[in-house]
């Protein structure tokens, strides 16, 4: 269960400075498609709110601590698997040498083959709206994944050429299994409507990449070639949400990434979301939280 972070929280800070990272993947300073690591060795910029390009799964094994995703705070638990998004703005607070797995790797690296090409969109757990929410694995999941997580890291520090043919398998198999997890979990619910739907799965791939220039359905409709009707039939029935509330849901996510980690102009940032007219982001946001950008941004500050 999450909740919402709220000013006694106090995990945001220096709010004065451009905090939010969009870090491409590297290794030893080289760009690379995919990383494994122990998760003691974390750098310094997990402590703070930042993002990246890339995905990240962040395995605790028996940590404890916070992890904030997209203002929403989240505990550590026993085997508790967190998959981060790109573009998520996540923070982990945890032990100073945290046990487990941080695994890291680029969309593109499992878009390598006619097979696999749609996998990210077909896996349940990773196509929902909102899929921040922890799996947390049962002793055999957890040794099974723990396998395939070993199998990558012996592959990753490998000279092999072709360790990452390697590893692409063994992290298919990892995804595979923690979706099937996912869906044992939630199989009474809409959870993976998304996954297999194609007409869902490209409403949502658009809504992720043109948010801020289309805000109107019957701009994602076009652009599908389908109908404004039969396009809300279609996500209110995988989604639970109506497209124009999908839409409006993205929109006011990056809103507040950007009120809350850069220092642009609340101008500026209408704008980039696609908002001609100051007024009109400033009603929207409003009629969303029901708080001003102050009232927003202040609930968020840390107390001196």
């Amino acid at each position: 269960m999450s909740i919402e972070i709220s000013k006694s929280n106090g995990y945001i800070k220096n709010m004065s400075e451009e905090i939010l990272y969009h870090k491409q993947l590297q290794y030893k300073e080289n760009p690379v498609p995919f990383v494994i690591k122990n998760t003691a060795e974390m750098n310094e910029i997990a402590g703070i709110p930042h993002k990246h390009s890339y995905f990240a799964v962040v395995w605790s094994f028996n940590s404890s601590g916070k992890h904030l995703i997209d203002f929403k705070e989240f505990a550590f638990e026993p085997n508790s698997i967190f998959i981060v998004n790109p573009g998520q703005v996540h923070q982990i607070i945890s032990d100073p040498k945290p046990e487990g797995y941080l695994i890291l790797f680029t969309p593109e690296f499992l878009a390598g083959s006619k097979y696999s090409g749609s996998i990210i969109q077909r896996l349940k757990f990773l196509s929902q709206p909102d899929n921040s929410l922890p799996l947390t694995a049962t002793k055999e999941t957890a040794d099974m994944l723990k396998n395939f997580a070993d199998g990558m890291m012996d592959a990753f520090h490998s000279g092999n050429n072709l360790r990452y043919e390697t590893i692409e398998a063994y992290l298919k198999l990892f995804l595979i299994k923690c979706d099937e997890h996912f869906f044992n979990l939630n199989n009474n619910d809409k959870s993976g409507a998304i996954a297999g739907n194609p007409v869902a799965e490209s409403f949502k791939i658009m809504v992720n990449n043109s948010f801020n220039k289309y805000h109107k359905v019957k701009d994602y409709a076009q652009e599908l070639n389908i109908t404004p009707n039969y396009l809300s039939e279609v996500i209110k029935s995988s989604t639970g949400q109506s497209p124009k509330e999908y839409i409006q849901a993205r929109v006011l996510t990056e809103a507040k990434r950007m009120i809350l980690f850069t220092d642009r102009s609340i101008k500026e940032i209408g704008y980039d979301l696609g908002f001609e007219d100051p007024s009109q982001f400033s009603r929207f946001f409003k009629d969303s939280t029901g708080l001003n950008f102050k009232e927003f941004k202040d609930s968020f500050l840390l107390i001196p």
